[in-house]
């Protein structure tokens, strides 16, 4: 079972006008004395930005993170994709096609290959965005495991 290892990371928004009618110093009153207070628009809006695809989409292109992500297709030393999907060779892939009929409706796209869709839908399974309303935090979460190719340079 491989390691799995967590980054953290707690965003505290600044609110300098008073949420729900409240001066900010009432409403940090109220979260001393752990009163549940309603939560800021700004923490609403971060956390929306947090989990939108648009600003994940640009840091998976950013960053380039489809290695990263999809490490085990990844073939560090060459850097290209592995030629092989699911398990199976690539010869084998190569007959499957030519025997198996082609949908002309189907788009066509190298089979081996992530996009930045399968990008996002596996960044929605290791990152976490947690919202803390009795102490007005944000917690942002990675899970990745330490296999990866390249882990070491993060």
């Amino acid at each position: 079972m491989p390691n799995i290892y967590q980054v953290t990371a707690i965003i505290t928004p600044v609110v300098t006008q008073g949420v729900g009618g409240l001066p900010p110093r009432a409403q940090q009153l109220g979260n001393l004395l752990g009163m549940s207070l309603p939560t800021s628009p700004l923490s609403l809006e971060i956390i929306s930005l947090l989990n939108s695809n648009i600003l994940r989409e640009k840091i998976i292109e950013k960053y380039n993170l489809l290695p990263v992500l999809f490490y085990q297709q990844w073939d560090e030393e060459k850097r290209i994709w592995k030629k092989t999907e699911k398990g199976i060779p690539f010869l084998i892939q190569k007959i499957i096609k030519k025997i198996a009929p082609a949908n002309p409706k189907e788009v066509k796209r190298e089979m081996d290959v992530p996009e930045i869709w399968d990008g996002l839908r596996t960044m929605d399974k290791i990152v976490k965005v947690n919202n803390n309303f009795r102490e007005n935090t944000i917690k942002i979460s990675v899970n990745f495991p330490d296999s990866c190719c390249g882990a070491e340079t993060w």
